[in-house]
């Protein structure tokens, strides 16, 4: 049994120690914030330990879900102790300390998961397999204003899980057409579009965090295909042409599919824990968190705020 930890047990956090504990091998948790700390111990009746080195040094393998400010140095501790980390989205602030953290993971021979957690997404995995060299992907991701989310821009908050998504189905460097944002609630960036073109492939995203409602979309389209994922209602939507469908007497084949509502956090809890047993590459590789956020601060940088 890998033993684990979490560190950061606010509200994203509780829920990582949640799943956890379900899986079996939560020894306990740490938070700076020592009531927090002391009622989810009390909740899931595990130790809060004082410190965090204390914590490392009676686990295997650690959830990091603590303010983004202290990914860097919380990993780098947890992984210089010789610890599997799995580390909230996004991996650190800066490409420099996310990169630094990669090297130390090979070094000391641990892994690191990043919490891109819509690569569990059922409907995400089932209209990926469908498309083989998508030509245009068009992303869609607003939500309502959330206080807690506002210590980093939009696009680390929100659009960053599409970039990660868009990466993980493209080939070739990312070069950045165009973008625009807006500062709307906070001082940062809270609504943001860019168009991206990575080798043969067009894609637009567009993240906002000031909505009434909450969407998260994505359409892919290739040369007699495209389908509408919609994850936050489990639904897939394809029109296929005739042409992979001879029986039919219509050009275009539609169809639809409704998957059953999954717990994405738990399935990434538990692919992480099935990582460390078997020395397999995470889904989401700590090289793939620190591409997503390479991405991300460059599309930041071309912002107009």
């Amino acid at each position: 049994m890998i033993r684990t930890g979490t560190i950061g047990v606010g509200y994203l956090g509780r829920f990582h120690a949640q799943k956890h504990k379900a899986l079996g091998g939560l020894v306990g948790i740490y938070d700076s914030n020592t009531e927090v700390s002391q009622n989810v111990s009390e909740e899931l009746d595990v130790k809060s330990f004082e410190s965090i080195t204390e914590l490392l040094d009676s686990v295997d393998a650690v959830s990091i879900a603590s303010a983004t400010q202290s990914h860097y140095e919380v990993a780098k501790l947890a992984i210089q102790s010789g610890k599997h980390v799995l580390i909230e989205k996004p991996i650190t602030e800066s490409v420099g300390d996310a990169e630094e953290l990669v090297a130390l993971a090979n070094q000391n021979k641990v892994l690191i998961q990043v919490g891109h957690i819509e690569r569990f997404n059922p409907v995400f995995k089932a209209g990926a397999k469908l498309i083989q060299k998508p030509e245009y992907i068009e992303c869609r991701r607003i939500a309502p204003f959330k206080p807690r989310g506002v210590d980093v821009n939009v696009i680390l908050d929100l659009m960053i899980h599409d970039l990660d998504l868009v990466l993980s189905l493209t080939e070739g460097k990312p070069e950045i057409l165009d973008v625009w944002s807006r500062s709307i609630v906070t001082q940062d960036i809270d609504l943001v579009r860019a168009r991206l073109r990575i080798g043969e492939t067009i894609v637009e995203l567009d993240s906002h965090r000031f909505a009434p409602m909450t969407e998260r979309r994505m359409f892919l389209s290739q040369h007699g295909c495209e389908v509408h994922i919609n994850m936050g209602e489990f639904k897939l939507e394809v029109a296929d042409v005739k042409g992979r469908y001879p029986d039919s007497q219509s050009p275009v084949v539609l169809r639809e599919e409704n998957f059953e509502k999954t717990d994405a956090l738990y399935d990434e809890v538990q692919s992480f824990i099935q990582s460390i047993e078997t020395n397999v590459e995470p889904v989401v590789s700590g090289q793939d968190g620190l591409n997503a956020l390479q991405l991300a601060q460059e599309i930041a940088e071309k912002a107009n705020v």
